[in-house]
């Protein structure tokens, strides 16, 4: 059980970065809109 609970936190931090990868993603595009206007 315990070694079941460990998987499901890996999951969470690999959930995590992938959100922190939009956040960069969505920057990029927000300065691309700016250097557009």
């Amino acid at each position: 059980k315990k070694k079941k609970k460990k998987k499901k936190k890996k999951k969470k931090k690999k959930n995590k970065k992938k959100k922190k990868k939009k956040k960069k993603k969505d920057k990029k595009e927000r300065k691309e809109k700016l250097d557009m206007k």
